[in-house]
């Protein structure tokens, strides 16, 4: 577990309960005021809004490596949107993610009942703050995004198989929604017909295209299945990105290790499932979405593309070829997707519209 997260990462209003250090100074308080009222709303939508509000601090209160995993990323959050005092918060997010990465060392030899919850709510911020440095410091120092990100996700199948039997304790705990999206009604809606009929073309894609490997065509028919059960199950509104990551955190063994070795399909299927990334709410590192599916088709040959027309045309990457009734594009849907003032998807992240970072 321990060399898992090592491996992880690069080297007013308080809530109602204390925080768990040994010192707490100024600073401090105003990252913990900060994540309350506002870098907590970019992880969540209305709905869900007091997991990571109230129930992830609350849980931290008790780890002191989540405590200071939930100030790390407060304080990135902060270099994003208040740029007089970036270097400073740059700093703070640095100490805090280290010392969030030595406090979890020292504290966790194993996983069980009383910290499985805390130990999955630190394993996903441990991921968005990883994604949001170069959301802070420019992409420039990372060349491949969808390479880069598939090493994230690897970090994290990791870490959720390490804490393993011990999720079913995360699952009946106030941290459920991390790994297990809320029960709704299932509902049809646009994109889940768009969805439906692109599955369609995958399936037969993957049955006729050139470039699929014969003796795996076995494993991707067991993926586009599984993903089509996420997709089509998935809320008729934007995702959580916990959410989002069930299914690269489920499908098999098998095809994570195909993906890993970036073979034609594999990589456009996490191409297609990259729209609920970009669908998710208005988060600051919602650019991660569209760079990885832009870094995808531009690796690719024109069999390839041809599977990928989808998730290029609604993240913006090529424009639509065509705009048919019932069109799901978000040109369609919201207007000029570049437009800043278009681009509040859920009330709760209205706060932020007019400081998120777009890529």
């Amino acid at each position: 577990m321990e060399k898992t997260f090592a491996q992880a990462l690069p080297a007013g209003a308080m809530l109602a309960y204390p925080m768990p250090l040994p010192t707490f100074d100024a600073e401090d308080v105003e990252l913990l005021r900060h994540y309350a009222t506002q870098s907590s709303l970019t992880l969540s939508p209305r709905d869900t809004l007091s997991l990571f509000q109230v129930n992830v601090p609350g849980e931290a209160k008790t780890h002191l490596f989540l405590m200071h995993s939930v100030l790390a990323f407060s304080a990135l959050h902060l270099s994003c949107v208040n740029k007089g005092k970036r270097d400073q918060y740059i700093q703070a997010a640095s100490r805090q993610h280290q010392q969030a990465l030595t406090s979890f060392r020292e504290s966790v030899s194993e996983v069980n009942i009383d910290n499985c919850g805390a130990i999955t709510a630190f394993s996903f911020l441990t991921v968005v703050y990883t994604l949001g440095l170069p959301i802070v410091f420019g992409f420039s120092s990372t060349p491949s995004p969808a390479y880069a990100f598939l090493d994230v996700l690897q970090v994290l199948r990791r870490a959720w198989s390490a804490i393993g039997p011990a999720l079913i304790g995360v699952e009946k705990g106030k941290l459920r929604e991390l790994i297990r999206p809320i029960p709704s009604k299932r509902r049809s809606c646009p994109m889940h017909a768009k969805g439906g009929r692109i599955i369609r073309f995958l399936e037969q894609y993957l049955e006729s295209s050139p470039i699929i490997e014969p003796e795996y065509r076995h494993i991707y028919r067991q993926a586009l299945a599984h993903w089509e059960h996420f997709f089509l199950n998935m809320p008729c509104k934007p995702p959580l990105w916990a959410n989002a990551l069930v299914w690269p955190m489920t499908v098999s063994s098998a095809f994570f290790e195909l993906l890993m070795e970036k073979r034609p399909f594999p990589m456009i299927l996490i191409a297609v499932w990259s729209i609920a990334l970009d669908r998710a709410p208005n988060m600051w590192f919602n650019a991660w979405g569209k760079r990885i599916i832009g870094d995808i088709w531009d690796i690719s040959d024109e069999e390839m593309k041809e599977a990928l027309v989808w998730p290029a045309e609604v993240v913006g990457v090529i424009p639509p070829k065509f705009h048919p009734e019932g069109c799901v594009c978000w040109s369609c849907r919201e207007g000029d997707h570049t437009d800043p003032t278009l681009l509040v998807r859920d009330a709760a992240a209205a706060v932020l519209v007019d400081r998120t970072v777009h890529g």
